[in-house]
């Protein structure tokens, strides 16, 4: 007979095969023992055979393929738990053994799949692999929940964060902020809260050789930083924050909410791809049907047009030089200037004790659920109100922590204008004004700035 041996081990942290290899040995030494050919040998090292398991095992994938067109006559592992911990994946490997007339060796014993008593055997093998695994890991997930209820750190090193361990128990000691790159975070929180755009504090950071390998700054990977609840001191599970944690904030709460507001605002607009090349992309609306206006090149002509229905269209360099005329010409008017110079102090505190508050509230549902006194559905609907409120606060206390709209440097601003990146041109334009583009009627060959519609922000 020919025979297949599988072998398999869920960890290898030290990536030596040791296990599996000691798996290939006993089932060589059975194959030898029945005086079987070992025709194959299939390995997965480091992959699990739980339902829970993340990555694929490509050479049981294989077994299976090959058990179909049998290429042997018998799989022999180790154990049943090598094939599989998965019940499902179970009653695969028998439907596949049986079509083929391939037996099933372990433990020092051969199954025929075909017989009642043997699938019976083997099935229960089976059920309880899949019971030791469940149990394995609900021991897991009660330790992790267990540490995350005390706030204690868990998982890998987040950025801008050290660890100390004892030197003699290798057990974690403390989490405190990392000397050298939480000042990174706590300068790109700064340079946010005073409304620089993420591009612009990225390619700072760069250009200050302030990255690695794994901390490369791209405003996606900035953005996603300066979102972590970690940052303000919260113990985080599952996605979501649960308490405090047992470490020191890098950024205190006030701006870190502050910071969810600017970077969680549904007007605040993420480029994919690459950035804009003209002023009024994706800011001019159409005066017709309110779509956005994109910059379209038709018949030797350079156009901001109507993205959806076509409905408008204007010069772009007359158009741009319109509204950056009238935007400059606004600055240096002696309310805005005035308000360049003032930079809210209002205080903040009450706010941040109300998304404190709807926080708890917030994890006492999840507690709720949990424990199976509140539906998902429940919770979907509860979690949705309650985080509606949460944002709506943290935009407020964003436009309390940082300059106002109008605090823009407005003397800067006319004075430099074409020094600026078109990036923070764009951010200027954006929270000053909104722009319409209207449909100009027949006739109308030569640029008429009465078809440009200023509308100014509050």
């Amino acid at each position: 007979m020919k025979a297949a041996i599988y072998t398999r081990v869920s960890v290898d942290r030290t990536a030596n095969a040791r296990s599996v290899s000691s798996q290939e040995q006993e089932c060589r030494a059975e194959v030898e023992r029945r005086g079987w050919e070992a025709a194959a040998i299939y390995t997965d090292n480091d992959r699990s055979a739980s339902r829970y398991a993340r990555k694929n095992r490509p050479h049981f994938d294989q077994l299976m393929a090959d058990i179909a067109v049998k290429k042997f006559d018998v799989v022999v592992t180790w154990e049943a738990s090598r094939a599989t911990r998965d019940l499902e994946v179970y009653v695969a490997l028998r439907a596949v053994c049986r079509a083929a007339g391939v037996q099933w060796c372990y433990s020092g014993k051969l199954y025929d799949l075909s017989r009642p008593d043997d699938a019976f055997s083997t099935g229960l093998d089976a059920l309880i692999s899949e019971r030791e695994s469940d149990q394995t890991r609900e021991r897991i997930m009660r330790a992790m929940r267990q540490t995350a209820a005390t706030g204690k750190p868990h998982g890998k090193i987040p950025y801008g964060y050290a660890r100390e361990y004892d030197n003699a128990t290798g057990a974690l000691i403390r989490q405190y902020p990392h000397p050298e790159q939480a000042p990174i975070i706590q300068e790109a929180a700064r340079r946010v809260l005073a409304g620089e755009s993420m591009r612009k504090i990225a390619q700072h950071l760069r250009a200050l050789g302030l990255m690695s390998q794994s901390t490369a700054w791209a405003p996606a990977r900035l953005t996603e930083l300066l979102k972590s609840p970690t940052l303000a001191g919260y113990r985080v599970y599952q996605g979501k924050i649960i308490g405090d944690a047992a470490w020191e904030p890098v950024i205190d709460r006030e701006t870190f909410h502050a910071l969810q507001g600017i970077l969680n605002d549904p007007a605040r607009t993420t480029q994919r791809g690459s950035d804009p090349a003209q002023l009024l992309t994706g800011i001019a609306t159409c005066g017709v049907c309110d779509g956005s206006m994109v910059r379209r090149h038709t018949r030797g002509k350079n156009q901001y047009q109507c993205r959806v229905n076509y409905c408008a269209s204007r010069n772009v360099e007359k158009t741009d030089s319109y509204v950056v005329h009238a935007l400059l010409e606004k600055l240096q008017e002696k309310a805005v200037m005035d308000a360049a110079a003032a930079v809210a102090d209002d205080d903040t505190s009450p706010l941040l004790d109300e998304i404190n508050a709807l926080e708890a509230r917030l994890n006492g549902f999840y507690q709720q659920a949990a424990e199976g006194s509140l539906t998902p559905q429940g919770l979907a609907r509860v979690e949705t109100s309650i985080l509606d409120q949460v944002q709506s606060k943290r935009q407020a206390i964003a436009a309390a922590s940082k300059p106002k709209a109008k605090a823009l440097d407005a003397e800067r601003i006319v004075a430099g204008w074409d020094d600026f990146e078109l990036t923070e041109q764009r951010e200027i334009v954006r929270a000053m004004m909104k722009v319409r583009i209207l449909r100009a009627g027949r006739g109308h060959s030569t640029f008429d700035p009465s078809l440009i519609e200023i509308t100014w922000l509050p």
